[in-house]
């Protein structure tokens, strides 16, 4: 199981393809796009109303609770903007190679216990014979954002058992 775990090769393969999902998931850097769209809108939002109330067309009383609104949404906006952190592209601090043999020196490493837990985790039948031994299981993608409907792994799709009659 260890070497399953240690092919080089396969890991290699798996930390390109993570490496490669990272940057095209630049999230923070979407978020802050979007939050300096959203306070270029209130500037707009808010010099709409100054014309209005400059103009006569609107009276003090919505003017100042228009006023208000925009303050709070852009010092909201102003808090999610200082809590994004810069992105830091991984491709220049980690290469595939590296991240390989990282994940292999930590999977040589691992303790009983973790190693057991491993095995609970992906393990669900093993078969063995005179000659072959045949395990089965499945890799939890659950924890990656991967699952496809539910996390029970031994649920079915629900079927309607009774007719309803109107």
């Amino acid at each position: 199981m260890v070497e399953m775990l240690t092919n080089p090769k396969a890991i290699q393969k798996q930390a390109e393809g993570w490496l490669q999902k990272q940057d095209t998931n630049n999230l923070e850097t979407h978020d802050t796009q979007d939050i300096q769209t959203e306070i270029a809108n209130l500037d707009k939002e808010q010099e709409r109303y100054s014309i209005a109330y400059g103009k006569g067309i609107m009276p003090i009383e919505i003017y100042e609770a228009r006023m208000a609104e925009i303050a709070e949404k852009r010092k909201g906006l102003e808090i999610k903007r200082a809590k994004t952190k810069p992105q830091v592209n991984l491709r220049n601090i980690l290469n595939p190679a590296k991240l390989a043999q990282m994940a292999i020196e930590t999977i040589k490493n691992f303790n009983f216990s973790d190693k057991k837990h491993i095995i609970r985790q992906v393990v669900e039948t093993i078969v063995a014979d005179k000659k072959l031994v045949v395990v089965g299981g499945h890799i939890p993608l659950t924890d990656l954002g991967m699952e496809l409907c539910h996390g029970d792994r031994h649920c079915r799709a629900p079927q309607c058992r009774q007719i309803n009659f109107i």
